[in-house]
């Protein structure tokens, strides 16, 4: 991407030079706490095909979820397409 136009957040996302994104904590964001600052796209979409690219570290979790009718809590009222740093473990947890 080259700008954050069509998007809404309350985090401190930067666009670096090959246009991925990364969240930078401000002052006092540690742990999850700064993860709650969620993309959102300000425009609607019904039918979709979405095709991203991810980077996390070693044993990292993220997700992208998406139809969300209720952005007070995205994980409870939404799909989410996990995204587990998985490889090798022998019995996943409840992620």
């Amino acid at each position: 991407g080259k700008d954050l136009s069509k998007i809404k957040t309350k985090g401190n996302w930067k666009i670096q030079e090959d246009g991925s994104l990364y969240l930078e904590p401000r002052p006092g964001e540690r742990g999850w706490s700064r993860y709650g600052s969620y993309l959102w796209l300000k425009d609607d979409y019904e039918d979709f095909t979405i095709d991203f690219e991810y980077k996390h570290p070693k044993g990292g979790n993220s997700g992208l979820y998406f139809r969300i009718y209720d952005e007070s809590d995205a994980t409870a009222h939404g799909f989410e397409v996990q995204i587990l740093d998985c490889f090798g473990k022998e019995k996943l947890g409840p992620h």
